[in-house]
């Protein structure tokens, strides 16, 4: 019978009576077609099932990527730090340099390929940084969120026992004499007494430097700028008492005076007046800087230049004249000279305004004669507002020399 015939309806009729609903009309036979709505209702289902199906494959897939990324960074610190067991960690470029294919750690990739380590494969970039005292690795994740690896060596280091005076710790894995270099018996010695060490050329700074012993060299400008990143992000080194509030500390570097410090050390830390010093004073003329680690550095700026063992050639500069500038006013950095070698970390502070000084350009057609220029840091006894833990000159070469330019030793 089809389920149409008209007894199965009549017994159904009386059938939904007895349990009071209303019996339709007549049956639709099971084979008739699907409605619109029933299939956009299908077809909603099937979307939806095809859409959690992708987003769990896309999730798996991130997920995977994710752990490479963590498994890679982990293998990469368990090859530095076998490397480190026996050596100091490379310093990177002040900023993050890159690991991988055409990657940008010179500096790394040569101390580990040199010394027998070698670095794992690599499926990505990742950045490496490193002050020789701590590192960080870094690689993004699929959420576009970093992944880092941190080490820090809090082992401080013992300076104490140094060749050549006074020195401290740095707290970035390097140790420095504590005050400008004093010529004694032609060993460069940091100490309050004794006459600063001038008219010294930049090649002979670095030899005086290394002949103190092994290890012992001219401070890199890398070295100068983690003291003065480090100073910069101190708050009593500050006259507002707040990082970034009122002048960094300058110096000995009141326009009036006409000669280096007339005495260092302690009841000598202000730069009181012209050619005086005194125990008290104003923090934009004080002498010294303190570093996060607690320790001390005496005349990063003022008094007297200071040498770092780094060149360019002309090449490497700004295409700039030789003139006074504001840090923040050049805005052609080149591969050879990025702002990161001579400015602030902050670079809201890049204004002499700020107590950091300023850069004195040179495109080399004015002097020195040739292509090499040597780097001078810090600004003299009578900058004022040009010296500065920043200030950077470049107009002089490796084999300049006058009464005004000194240095300082780091192991």
């Amino acid at each position: 019978m089809g389920v149409g015939h008209p007894n199965i309806e009549k017994q159904m009729k009386n059938i939904f009576k007895k349990v009071k609903l209303v019996y339709p009309m007549k049956f639709m036979p099971f084979n008739r077609g699907f409605t619109l709505i029933e299939l956009l209702v299908v077809i909603a289902i099937i979307g939806i099932l095809s859409g959690l199906i992708l987003i769990t494959m896309n999730s798996a897939t991130s997920s995977a990527n994710d752990a490479k990324v963590k498994a890679e960074l982990n293998q990469l610190e368990k090859a530095i730090l076998v490397y480190a067991t026996n050596n100091s960690l490379p310093v990177s470029e002040v900023t993050p340099c890159t690991i991988g294919t055409g990657g940008t750690c010179t500096a790394l990739n040569s101390a580990l390929s040199t010394n027998g380590y070698t670095l794992p494969p690599l499926s990505k970039n990742y950045e490496y940084s490193s002050n020789g005292m701590s590192f960080t690795l870094r690689g993004s994740l699929s959420t576009n969120n970093d992944y880092e690896v941190n080490y820090f060596n809090s082992n401080s280091l013992n300076c104490s026992s140094l060749a050549g005076g006074t020195w401290i710790d740095s707290g970035h894995g390097f140790c420095v004499m504590q005050y400008e270099a004093r010529n004694v018996g032609s060993v460069p010695t940091s100490q309050t007494d004794g006459t600063i060490w001038v008219n010294v050329t930049q090649t002979a700074a670095a030899t005086a430097c290394s002949n103190l012993g092994a290890g012992y060299h001219l401070i890199t400008n890398a070295e100068w700028m983690l003291l003065a990143r480090d100073a910069e992000n101190i708050a009593t080194n500050w006259t507002g008492g707040v990082v970034g509030s009122g002048v960094l500390a300058r110096g000995f570097v009141n326009t009036s005076n006409t000669a280096v410090a007339p005495s260092t050390g302690s009841g000598y830390e202000y730069n009181t007046g012209a050619n005086t010093v005194g125990s008290s004073g104003t923090i934009d003329y004080r002498r010294t800087l303190n570093l996060a680690n607690g320790n001390t550095i005496w005349d990063l700026s003022g008094n007297v230049w200071e040498w770092t063992n780094d060149t360019r050639e002309t090449s490497q500069l700004p295409n700039l004249s030789e003139t006074w500038r504001q840090i923040n006013s050049i805005t052609n950095w080149t591969t050879g000279l990025s702002y990161n070698d001579v400015g602030p970390a902050n670079s809201t502070y890049a204004n002499s305004s700020y107590g950091v000084g300023q850069i004195y350009t040179d495109n080399g057609t004015a002097y020195p004669s040739g292509n090499t220029h040597a780097f001078v840091r810090g600004g003299t006894w009578s900058h004022g507002a040009l010296a500065g833990a920043f200030t950077l000159r470049l107009n002089g070469a490796p084999a300049n020399a006058n009464s005004s330019i000194g240095f300082r030793c780091a192991k």
